[in-house]
Formats: C-alpha cells, structure tokens, sequence
C-alpha cells in the first residue's frame, strides 16, 4: 500500500545569517529562493516592530537575494522604501532628542531610543553611502517645494505682493542659480531682450516696479477673463 504523503514541513532558514550563508544556501537549493524572500521579509518587518536591531542584516540579505535573482529594480526597491522609514524614525528620534535634551543624540542614543542597528544609523549618518536611495524623500521635498512656489505666486497676485512675486521670478529660474536646463536665460518683451546679469544690475525700485506691473497685468488679465464668463 502506497504511504501518503503528509504536510510538507516548514524549511528552516534560521541558519542564514550573512550574505555568504545565503549564497552558500542558494548553490545547492536554488528553488528556495521565493520562499526566502518571504522569510526575509517576515524577518525586516518583524525587526521594525520588536526594535531587535537587527533590520539591516533582513533588508541587505533582501538585497543579495534580489540581486542573485538579477532583479536590480526589486533591489533598488527595497533599499528606497527602508531608506524612507529610517529617514523618518531616525528623524524624530533626533528632533525629540534636542527638544527634551537641548543637545543632540550621540548614535548609542539614538539606537536606544528608536531600536535600529547601529550599521542603519551609521548609513544615514554619514549620507553619502546611501544617497541613492533616498529617492523616495527627494520626491517627497521637491513636489512640497513646487507647491511652496505656487502659494508664493499665490501671494504675490492676490496680495498684489511685489516682494511675492520678485522671489517667485527668482525662484523659478530667473535667478543666478538657475538650472543649466533653462534654454533661454533671458526675459523678453515684445523686441526687448533683458537678460539675467542686464536684470540684477537693475536698482531694486525698478525690479520691483516690474513686478509690481506683472501682478496688475496679471490681475487685469484675470478680471477679464471673470467678465467674459459672466457674460457667456
């Protein structure tokens, strides 16, 4: 009679400890790989919630892994999203640290107080490292900088805000730090070409004068434009 066959057991990954563990694992057990990743990422999340300090070993074995499997946008992935959740916790462990201490947290305090290794800490730290990754913040800074820019423009019109509306101009490429992608580095109106160094030479007044006109053009042009609704 033929023996059933029963519930497959669990594989135990608890001896996979360091990246070498996990290639040596993968040499002769290439089908677990699916399943290790589960395991790992069981692990990080697990590290994050018990504070155990151990979520940088998860996340770069997390790495290796996708980078055995030669899935570098997973591996890319992985390093951005823990990037993000670092940033904020070792952000706010800091910014409490100097509120109730007047002083900032050394890197024992700070894995005191927040649960991550020291090697996470040292990573942010130090920032170069792992500036890649920390695509996530930069997106995040850089759509609240747009929408800073608009609630300036904002101002400027509503207000009728030449300050405003000056470093609106400024701010938006006008201004000696512009961006190297600007085409065209200059102002023009009608034939009159005014160009960036030709404007900063200009007396404050007169800058000011101008964008003084652009908020009452501005505004003209939108009071028409309210008329011609009304009357359509």
């Amino acid at each position: 009679m033929k023996k059933e066959k029963g519930l497959q057991k669990a594989t135990d990954f608890s001896g996979i400890k360091t990246i070498d563990d996990l290639h040596q694992h993968l040499k002769t057990n290439p089908d677990d790989a699916d399943e290790l990743g589960e395991h790992f990422i069981t692990k990080l999340n697990n590290a994050y919630a018990e504070k155990n300090k151990t979520e940088s070993d998860y996340e770069d074995l997390l790495v290796a892994l996708d980078e055995w499997e030669e899935k570098p946008e997973a591996a890319s992935k992985i390093r951005n999203t823990t990037y993000e959740a670092n940033y904020l916790i070792i952000g706010a462990c800091i910014h409490n640290h100097i509120v109730n201490n007047i002083c900032f947290p050394g890197v024992t305090a700070i894995q005191r107080e927040t649960g991550l290794s020291r090697t996470t800490i040292y990573r942010h730290l130090k920032l170069d490292d792992f500036r890649p990754y920390d695509k996530l913040i930069r997106g995040k800074h850089e759509l609240m900088a747009k929408r800073a820019l608009e609630h300036l423009y904002y101002i400027g019109v509503v207000d009728r805000n030449a300050g405003a509306l000056k470093t609106f101009i400024e701010l938006t490429g006008f201004s000696k730090k512009s961006s190297a992608s600007n085409i065209n580095n200059y102002i023009q109106i009608n034939n009159l070409k005014i160009t960036r160094e030709e404007l900063d030479q200009l007396p404050k007044e007169i800058t000011e004068q101008i964008a003084e006109l652009i908020s009452e053009g501005l505004q003209a042009k939108d009071c028409d434009k309210k008329m011609e609704d009304m009357t359509t």
